[in-house]
């Protein structure tokens, strides 16, 4: 459907009485719910850890290039090296000592997060492992610990 024929349909049916239906589904279509794991194809070690392209930065002009852009876009996960440098940036201010010695009372905020491999997906009572998508999906605990210098 173009988008011509949407606002067509839109203007002929018009603002109508009631709620507006934000369903994309048909009524009585059941939503679409993702397999098993025992369900999808086996992976090889190369499709599960494809190589990571890198591209190494010398100048401020090769880091604005539209090249690069180009490059990043084409492939949106890649290593670029060099860029801190090639911008003048000064990593140091970004350190912990110099956060803490620029804002000494200002809170921090910690978050200790469970550590799971991308194959696991264990419940929060970590007593079983949850293979159901229908019932949880891939539960990730952070507990807030504000803390003051």
């Amino acid at each position: 459907m173009s988008a011509s024929e949407i606002v067509n349909e839109c203007e002929r049916v018009g603002p109508g009485l009631g709620p507006i239906s934000t369903s994309v589904l048909e009524e009585g279509v059941p939503t679409p719910m993702p397999k098993r794991r025992h369900e999808l194809p086996k992976l090889s070690p190369d499709q599960l850890l494809p190589p990571t392209p890198c591209v190494h930065v010398k100048t401020k002009q090769d880091a604005f290039s539209p090249q690069l852009l180009d490059w990043c876009l084409q492939r949106p996960i890649t290593v670029i090296r060099g860029l801190a440098q090639a911008c003048d940036m000064d990593l140091s201010l970004y350190t912990t000592k110099t956060l803490v010695e620029t804002h000494p009372n200002h809170p921090v905020e910690i978050r200790s997060q469970l550590e799971q491999s991308s194959d696991e997906n264990w419940a929060p009572s970590l007593q079983e492992q949850i293979d159901d998508f229908r019932t949880s999906a891939w539960c990730g605990q952070s507990c807030q610990q504000p803390t003051h210098p």
